[in-house]
């Protein structure tokens, strides 16, 4: 909700661990250095952006996608001491680890880190009926104004990504592009199998 400001996230966390802190500091203060800073004065950036931000009364949440990459064991380290920053017995922000299934033995190689983590959520492959709703809100989002995958189309759609959610992004916007381009009114499923195998098989 509001309160829950800034919202960061990371899409890139292989980086070393002066680059890392500097990188969140940037986002938290919205100051870009023009180098990167020692470690030291990276941590100071951000203790003072989270109290700044805590005093305002909000809470910040920072996202780490592809946590799987942090495999050094000293970048994990790294965040988990971050989670030191408090006020009042309570974190300054709430901290988001994204990542495939690898992740859950390095969190079991970083007991430290894993001692802090409140809740674990394992993302399984989504049923036909799941796929077809993430497709629908996913398109709502979007302000369509009609269907724009008919059912055919959708059920090849979860096939063929097997319902893992970034299988079916990575399909659906293929047969959006491609029916764009060919001033498709609507995407069927022999478009998403002629997709399949001219595009992404052929990869």
């Amino acid at each position: 909700d509001d309160g829950c400001q800034p919202f960061i996230h990371l899409r890139f966390p292989r980086l070393p661990e002066d680059q890392l802190l500097a990188v969140l500091a940037d986002e938290l203060t919205g100051d870009r250095s023009d180098h990167t800073p020692t470690c030291h004065v990276s941590l100071q950036r951000i203790q003072t952006a989270l109290q700044d931000n805590a005093q305002k009364g909000q809470h910040a949440v920072v996202a780490i996608d592809e946590t799987h990459l942090l495999n050094d064991g000293s970048s994990l380290e790294t965040l988990r001491l971050l989670l030191n920053f408090q006020q009042s017995g309570e974190s300054l922000f709430t901290l988001l680890l994204v990542g495939q299934s690898s992740i859950l033995p390095m969190l079991d190689r970083t007991p430290q880190l894993d001692s802090c983590v409140s809740m674990k959520c394992l993302l399984r492959p989504f049923t036909l009926e799941e796929t077809i709703s993430y497709l629908n809100h996913r398109l709502q989002i979007a302000n369509a104004q009609r269907p724009i995958f008919d059912g055919s189309a959708m059920e090849s759609l979860h096939h063929f990504s097997r319902g893992v959610p970034r299988e079916i992004n990575g399909l659906a916007d293929l047969a959006l592009l491609i029916g764009f381009a060919e001033e498709k009114l609507q995407i069927r499923s022999s478009e998403v199998e002629a997709i399949v195998e001219e595009l992404v098989r052929a990869a």
